[in-house]
């Protein structure tokens, strides 16, 4: 971990402090994991598009795609096609879009490296469409994608929590599934 700080202060990742993933990552704020590594870290929305939505996020702290290490990038990219298919698993879903933004003008709205997993579903068959041509300009994609709240007090995640699971104001039944899903597509204890 000393080593990626080394690398994410070299490259400006913490020029204004550290970012709410960082702080996820490094257990200041909780939020309902749904996989981790060495590397990566995975754990669901708080405000998702779509139930299941999930998040999937280097440990190395940079702002955008193209300052991440080359092994950093590489360990996203063995786990996403896994997070993918444990998500679709999990949630019965038959599609999903992968979305990430890099800079503001691109309507990153947390400034630290992010995969959006967002199943799709058939109309009425899942809470949100996920996203897709109406997805207004300048408007990152509804509410923000991941706001300071994860699995808390009163009034934290319970409007999210109730979209993930059908009305229930527990995430537990979706998170369990996905990570149990990725852990057998990992073949570790995630």
């Amino acid at each position: 971990m000393v080593l990626c700080r080394a690398k994410a202060v070299e490259r400006g990742a913490y020029s204004l402090g550290m970012s709410i993933f960082a702080k996820i990552i490094s257990g200041q704020i909780p939020c309902h994991k749904v996989y981790e590594d060495t590397q990566v870290f995975s754990f669901l929305d708080i405000n998702p598009l779509s139930r299941g939505h999930t998040l999937v996020v280097p440990k190395e702290a940079a702002v955008t795609v193209d300052r991440l290490s080359d092994e950093a990038s590489a360990a996203i990219g063995r786990a996403l096609p896994r997070i993918c298919r444990a998500v679709l698993a999990a949630t019965g879903a038959t599609a999903f879009n992968i979305l990430q933004n890099n800079g503001e003008l691109a309507h990153q709205a947390v400034m630290h490296v992010h995969f959006h997993v967002i199943p799709r579903y058939e109309r009425g068959k899942g809470e949100g469409g996920g996203v897709g041509v109406g997805a207004r300009a300048g408007h990152p994609l509804g509410r923000g994608l991941a706001g300071p709240r994860c699995r808390g007090g009163a009034g934290q995640g319970d409007r999210g929590s109730r979209a993930l699971i059908g009305g229930r104001s527990s995430r537990s039944a979706v998170e369990n599934s996905i990570a149990g899903r990725a852990a057998e597509m990992f073949g570790t204890g995630a």
